[in-house]
């Protein structure tokens, strides 16, 4: 009877707590729809050309869309102006910020589920945080110039066509932590090359390349179980060039200091990107980095100080 009661109690305080994490829950669902629906070939979802503004990793088989960095790239290396993504992502970033990143992406979803595992939590200094944000940037642009050069190589030199190879196709691919993951090791698990080999043969099988991919992605993956959401921060180009147009989004967090507890800064605490939030006029949380998850308004509990506000 005990053990019921236990049980009982365990149940109810969980379902309680959703009233102070309902748009965290919200988010799951949402997070959870759209890996199914861009992965949706495992389901017998037909591939589609569409451009998304999320990580959606172009060599994977039973994708149903185009990850929209990788497209870019893709069309640049073709030797075409990326018109079709470049206004995807535009319109995406002006209408809702990088909400996508919190609410669409499978990397994303990755990331948070990564968060749960049950350890204590690190931080970085806000000017850390941005800087780091910089390697993001980075990659986005030492990718699209790398992709321009290979598209236009003709153009420019009046040469032959430079051969398609990894780095030639979609330059960021083949390091892309995403591939390994949703490409390479669903390949390894689906042709049951475990099984086939003992792991000394598969070391010697996949070579140097693949653990190195490999080597990052576990790299990717300890920060984040440490760091949320770590690789979105600072990592991941498809945030950064999201970035570039969310700080003036239509839809946007904001919050009323009336409502705010002097000295409280929950908000901050819950943010999964390290943004400032109490560092920003209180119409609009004007922050790259902000994905509009919904995390602070849900640890602002009854206060009711935060919430999305639409600006037109």
């Amino acid at each position: 009877m005990a053990t019921k009661n236990a049980s009982f109690d365990m149940i109810t305080s969980w379902i309680q707590s959703l009233a102070y994490k309902r748009i965290r829950f919200i988010r799951l669902l949402s997070q959870i729809f759209f890996t199914g629906l861009f992965f949706g070939g495992l389901f017998g979802i037909s591939r589609t050309s569409v451009p998304v503004p999320v990580v959606v990793p172009a060599g994977a088989e039973y994708a149903t869309v185009w990850g929209g960095f990788d497209m870019l790239l893709y069309t640049l290396t073709r030797g075409h102006f990326p018109f079709l993504i470049l206004g995807v992502f535009f319109l995406s970033g002006v209408l809702f910020g990088r909400a996508a990143c919190g609410w669409m992406c499978p990397v994303g979803f990755w990331q948070d589920v990564l968060s749960w595992v049950p350890v204590k939590k690190k931080q970085v200094s806000r000017e850390d945080n941005q800087a780091l944000a910089e390697i993001g940037g980075t990659i986005l642009w030492v990718s699209a110039l790398a992709a321009i050069f290979v598209g236009f190589y003709t153009y420019i030199f009046n040469g032959a066509p430079i051969e398609d190879q990894p780095f030639t196709v979609i330059p960021w691919a083949p390091l892309d932590p995403a591939g390994t993951l949703f490409v390479s090791i669903y390949e390894i698990l689906r042709w049951g090359l475990i099984d086939k080999f003992d792991f000394i043969e598969i070391i010697k099988s996949f070579g140097f390349f693949f653990w190195f991919r490999f080597s990052f992605l576990l790299l990717i993956a300890f920060l984040g179980v440490y760091y949320p959401r770590s690789y979105c921060r600072w990592f991941c180009p498809t945030g950064a060039l999201l970035g570039y147009c969310s700080k003036y989004s239509i839809l946007s967090i904001s919050r009323d200091p009336l409502k705010c507890d002097s000295g409280c800064d929950k908000c901050e605490k819950a943010c999964p990107m390290g943004v400032p939030i109490l560092s920003y006029e209180p119409d609009r949380i004007q922050d790259s980095m902000c994905i509009s998850c919904g995390a602070c308004i849900d640890a602002c509990g009854d206060n009711k100080a935060l919430a999305f506000k639409f600006h037109f």
